[in-house]
């Protein structure tokens, strides 16, 4: 029948059509996870196929990234058999038929959102205060927008692409949406399930945990002929709207699978991840690799004034303990002949990559409210998407004299240079050459050096250059009414976190967000877990540094136990509830996880010898350890 052996035999059995089960499956670091859903797919396809292609059905498979999904696609050679997507993609296929539906709920959300907005105004004491000013401008956006919603012939949206219009929806409506029309619509059930009997979903720590259950209620109510897979590991997970009780929340007849070996990691390099994991749920993953590997941990003064300097000096000490010459490399050349960074250095938190990246008066604002989050790390909201795919790109090609490819962004992303506008249409030559005026004079202000956001938004959007995201147009408002001021006696909304971050990050030099797009794209020489989760480097520096990092949402000085724990943080280790520390264990966990041959930790702090002590406690050995 097949050659599949272990879990991966567990997994192809479960997923019969006769008798289908689903399954949860724990797979760690360097477990093989994608290896082992190929080989199950590839099964499915040499046995089962003909009860999928007979009965026009398919299996899908839900990955969180691109990346991801082009690999699966890759290694099944575009097989017609299998749709792999990501789950907004995934999302968008099931209920794109459904506008009327669609409709409904966006007209129910939209009447509570203005009902909300009327309410804030109404008791606003200041009706001219910069937040008053905000509320109303959103207000009148909502408004347009429920006004606009009986007019919308079919609903559109992209998981890549930034498209606007009064049927344009973003990356959060979708998700959504779909969880509300999966719980409230049998017939959307049946459709699902008649047309992928089959779902597997990777990352399943990571996938939104509304849209999650919303799986897990169609599993209850056709487990007859419908197998449902979620694939993660808890301690992996990185977005903070994922489901943190998933086995919890199972029912009882689901099947528990388990992938405990480490291919990735020698047998040191294991034994610390799981003495790190140890404090989390003890789950310990088994060695496969022969090879010790080497960890080291260097211990340096939080106020060392050149950091640079002193890492590159334990590159050279790494280079003499490990016999390895490539740890002072730059650079060097795979198997594949593909020059690649020789040491990956991987940050702790992202703040402290904002600040040594020159990206923190833009970045560190967005950080800290919850909704903007995760947007701000993986680009799926559409703010993070029109900087990063349309105002970057458009300063970068007016700043060098690129002519072709600013009218092409122009094009896509302006109604200046658009069938749609009317002055265009009568007169195309004239409308061209004053949009040209205006382009040199939008050079102009770039080249003073000192523009910031704000300013750069708020010219596109005064001569219609971009069209700007619904959600920046009431701050710009706001941010104007108030001359750029924040008044020390308004008093703002504070559950209205989002305006207030964007308005914070607005005031950031345009450099910053030049910085933060090469940041975001891996082209700065910074990486954090996001960025290199479910990668892998021979040789990994770990940089560890409150300092830097200003202790924003992790705090590894805790976890260390260099810094006493608040009645709160005490308060969410007992409960199990997620807190900077057990964030903080999950990111030390993932990064040191990357090393294939060695890693060194390097870790600022303001006691180094109270932080030795508790090292060697827990996690390291007295000899692996180097004061600086």
């Amino acid at each position: 029948m097949n050659n599949l052996v272990g879990v991966d035999k567990d997994l192809f059995e479960y997923l019969d059509f006769n008798n289908p089960k689903s399954f949860i499956l724990f797979a760690g670091a360097g477990a093989g996870k994608t290896r082992t859903l190929v080989n199950v797919l590839e099964a499915i396809k040499k046995n089962r196929i003909n009860q999928l292609i007979n009965n026009g059905k398919q299996v899908a498979v839900i990955t969180y990234t691109n990346a991801a999904c082009n690999e699966i696609k890759h290694r099944l050679n575009y097989d017609s058999t299998f749709y792999v997507s990501t789950i907004h993609s995934f999302a968008w296929s099931i209920i794109s038929p459904f506008t009327q539906y669609l409709k409904i709920l966006l007209i129910k959300k939209l009447e509570a959102k203005i009902a909300d907005l009327e309410v804030k105004i109404g008791k606003a004491k200041d009706k001219s205060g910069k937040t008053a000013l905000i509320n109303q401008a959103k207000l009148e956006k909502s408004q347009v927008r429920l006004s606009n919603i009986n007019t919308v012939r079919e609903f559109i949206y992209s998981p890549v692409d930034i498209l606007i219009g009064k049927g344009a929806l973003n990356h959060a409506e979708v998700l959504e949406l779909t969880s509300a029309l999966l719980n409230a619509k049998p017939l959307l059930q049946k459709m699902l399930i008649n047309r992928y009997p089959i779902l597997l979903i990777d990352e399943s720590q990571d996938t939104n945990k509304h849209l999650l259950d919303a799986f897990i209620s169609v599993q209850k109510a056709h487990r007859s002929n419908f197998s449902l897979g979620i694939i993660g590991d808890l301690m992996q997970s990185i977005y903070s709207g994922g489901k943190s009780d998933i086995l919890e929340s199972l029912p009882d007849d689901w099947e528990v699978s388990e992938k405990a070996i480490n291919y990735r990691s020698p047998k040191r390099i294991i034994e610390l991840i799981n003495s790190i994991r140890e404090e989390s749920d003890g789950w310990k993953q088994k060695t496969y690799l022969d090879e010790e590997g080497v960890v080291r941990l260097f211990i340096a003064d939080s106020n060392v004034q050149n950091k640079q300097a002193l890492e590159t000096k334990i590159k050279k000490i790494m280079s003499a303990e490990t016999q390895d010459l490539l740890w002072e490399a730059p650079v060097h050349i795979d198997e594949n002949k593909v020059s690649k960074e020789a040491v990956k250095c991987l940050t702790l938190e992202h703040a402290m990559a904002a600040i040594r990246g020159d990206f923190s008066d833009f970045f560190l604002p967005l950080m800290g409210s919850d909704r903007l989050r995760d947007g701000a790390l993986n680009g799926t909201r559409r703010e993070f998407v029109f900087i990063c795919k349309a105002l970057i790109p458009f300063i970068e090609a007016v700043l060098s004299d690129d002519k072709f490819s600013t009218m092409k962004l122009l094009k896509k992303h302006s109604i200046n240079i658009s069938e749609s506008h009317i002055y265009f249409t009568l007169e195309p030559l004239d409308s061209i050459k004053k949009t040209k005026e205006m382009v040199s004079n939008f050079k102009l202000l770039l080249e003073k050096g000192n523009a910031t956001l704000f300013d750069v938004l708020n010219y596109l959007n005064n001569h219609y250059l971009l069209d700007l995201p619904d959600e920046f147009l009431p701050i710009i408002k706001g941010v104007n009414a108030s001359n750029n001021v924040v008044s020390e006696t308004e008093e703002f909304d504070l559950s209205d976190k989002i305006s207030i971050a964007w308005q914070s990050a607005f005031q950031a030099k345009i450099s910053q967000v030049i910085s933060y797009k090469k940041y975001v794209a891996g082209d700065l020489g910074f990486a954090t877990h996001q960025g290199v989760k479910g990668l892998e480097f021979d040789r990994v520096m770990a940089i560890l540094d409150d300092n830097d990092s200003k202790g924003f949402l992790f705090k590894y000085e805790k976890l260390f136990g260099t810094e006493p724990l608040s009645a709160t943080d005490l308060k969410n280790e007992k409960e199990g509830i997620d807190s900077s520390i057990s964030r903080t264990r999950r990111l030390f966990y993932v990064i040191c996880s990357r090393a294939q041959k060695s890693l060194a930790v390097v870790a600022y702090t303001k006691d180094p010898l109270a932080l030795k002590k508790k090292a060697i406690q827990s996690w390291f050995k007295e000899d692996e350890i180097v004061m600086l």
